[in-house]
């Protein structure tokens, strides 16, 4: 990689240039890896000859269901890459950008590779609006390089007009060149983010109160009680509060099959382009127990490329939060580059700024300060805050768990090298088996104190193929090379046997087994596809062991309890 950044939020990366080190291998520029962004860019940067420009994985925004959130990419210059842009993840519907890449006023800018086997191979299931510039022929996608998740409107471009492409940070000296802004600067950021602010708002306000009649629930509740002699009457009121229904909305008129038929409820669908853009409504049309047929989820899928009154507003709200979100960023950037740190003008703009990527940095900022009860305090609201719950609840309260472990750590006056094997073994725990933030601050502390070594690495082991040839695998890289082990019986008494597959015939592969030190107690040489390796634990000390298989690159790892 020439830079990786994993669940960061926050960041600029501009005016570097990414080329290949060496021959042989798999070179990526930039890697983005389910990054929690409110609005961060990735920004006139020059990629040559590369496997990858910009390789996106997994969810890229702050909050996966609001596509004008999440990671950008603008005046980029791509040349000779395999791939130029990539989205993608372990599962179609867990690959996410931020949907708008540039803006009907202001083209994305990113000019394409000529050679390149494809400009954007998006196997996710949101849809992709790419703004290029209109008469830049080295800007505009050729759709023969453009890869979609199956069919339909995941990839949508449009021309737009040009961008000049300033410097911002970058550029060497002078103001395009740091992130200390004078005072002018400031009062001109502010002025900005309060204009954008009012903007996004005041179009927030007329979206909601045209979105179902400004009352969801309460069209939702008239659609499921009614009659089938409400038929005509339902139709009328829901065409009549068309393009803005909502996805709930449509999705509880497509189960009321006693109410409306088929092409009523192709009526109202067809009325209603932009949500069609939704890939789990079309999916949803497909699959419900009375699925609409293929010929008419063909035909709406076609016709969700309409433009509305509906898109132009939420166009225009991603337009505003943008520049909002930038002008809070320069403003907290600029804090923190300064000599002396107002830390109270840096809380008010994370809080400008919103998410709970920004209540995180406040937590983080009032431990550095020794001030644990707010710290406490705010970590206690959030999942209730951003109604977390599933999933994203569970990997927060891991979040919630080891940063108390860590305001724990620092009022006992304890550093991280310091821990017992308890604190290790925990440590361990959250770096094999959860996910999101505590995954990757226990991977940061056993890395950095005590040897551990975590790879999230491109699982490719061949990519001959990606400057020969125009075919490319339907699955991601990481879908298709993987490695798997697993030990069993767990905990282990006198012997266990580690359970491996690689995805090939390899020749050699590696299983490494360390102690909570680090410390490499055993290692066995394994082949074939698949296997055993049985390990005589008779002799091991009772405790906490990590077991590692490795291949080519790839990593993949466990933890084993020994207890005789």
């Amino acid at each position: 990689y020439g830079i990786d950044i994993n669940q960061c939020t926050g960041f600029a990366i501009e005016e570097n240039y990414f080329t290949k080190s060496g021959t042989g291998g798999l070179f990526t520029g930039i890697r983005v890896l389910d990054c929690p962004s409110v609005w961060d860019i990735i920004y006139k940067n020059d990629f040559v000859g590369l496997s990858y420009g910009n390789f996106a994985y997994g969810i890229n925004r702050s909050d996966p269901n609001d596509d004008q959130k999440g990671v950008e990419y603008q005046c980029n210059t791509n040349t000779n890459n395999a791939v130029d842009f990539i989205v993608t993840g372990l599962y179609p519907d867990e690959a996410k950008i931020r949907t708008y890449q540039g803006s009907q006023e202001l083209a994305s800018g990113n000019t394409l590779s000529a050679s390149a086997d494809w400009h954007y191979r998006n196997e996710g299931k949101e849809l992709i609006n790419y703004f290029y510039c209109d008469g830049c022929p080295d800007e505009e996608p050729d759709m023969n390089r453009v890869y979609t998740y199956e069919s339909g409107p995941y990839f949508d471009s449009d021309p737009s007009d040009g961008n000049t492409c300033p410097s911002h940070y970058g550029g060497g000296s002078g103001t395009g060149g740091r992130t200390l802004l004078t005072g002018d600067e400031k009062q001109e950021r502010e002025q900005d983010f309060a204009q954008n602010y009012s903007d996004c708002e005041n179009v927030k306000v007329l979206y909601d109160n045209l979105q179902d009649g400004g009352n969801t629930e309460l069209l939702q509740s008239e659609i499921e009680l009614s009659w089938p002699q409400d038929m005509w009457e339902l139709r009328d009121e829901l065409l009549g509060k068309s393009p803005h229904l909502s996805k709930e909305v449509l999705m509880a008129a497509a189960d009321k099959t006693d109410v409306l038929p088929e092409s009523v409820l192709f009526e109202i669908l067809s009325a209603n382009p932009d949500e069609l853009k939704e890939a789990d409504l079309i999916q949803y049309l497909a699959e419900k127990e009375q699925p609409l047929p293929q010929y008419m989820i063909d035909i709406l899928q076609q016709l969700s490329y309409g433009v509305t009154y509906k898109t132009i507003l939420k166009r225009q709200m991603a337009k505003y939060h943008a520049k909002k979100s930038q002008a809070a960023l320069d403003m907290i950037r600029s804090i923190l580059a300064d000599s002396i740190m107002d830390i109270g003008q840096y809380r008010n703009w994370l809080d400008n700024l919103g998410g709970i990527g920004a209540d995180k940095q406040i937590i983080a900022s009032y431990i550095a300060e020794n001030n644990y009860s707010d710290a406490q305090s705010l970590l206690n609201i959030l999942p209730s805050l951003y109604e977390l719950n599933g999933q994203a609840l569970t990997d927060f309260n891991a979040y919630k768990n080891l940063v108390e472990m860590q305001m724990g750590w620092q009022q006992q006056g304890k550093s991280v090298f310091e821990l017992d094997s308890l604190e290790i073994a925990l440590l361990l725990d959250y770096a094999d088996y959860s996910n999101g933030e505590a995954r990757n601050m226990a991977r940061g502390i056993l890395e950095f104190a005590y040897g551990y070594h975590y790879c999230d690495c491109l699982n490719n082991s061949d990519t001959s193929f990606m400057k020969g040839s125009k075919v490319f695998p339907n699955e991601s890289f990481e879908t298709m090379y993987r490695v798997e082990i697993n030990a069993k019986p767990n905990p282990a008494g006198d012997w266990t046997t580690f359970y491996y597959e690689l995805f090939d015939d390899i020749s050699e592969a590696i299983i490494e087994i360390t102690d909570v030190s680090g410390s490499v107690i055993k290692t066995f040489t394994v082949s074939g596809k698949q296997g055993q390796q049985l390990w005589d634990t008779r002799e091991i000390k009772p405790g906490v062991y990590l077991y590692t298989l490795k291949v080519n690159g790839l990593n993949k790892s466990g933890k084993i309890v020994i207890s005789n």
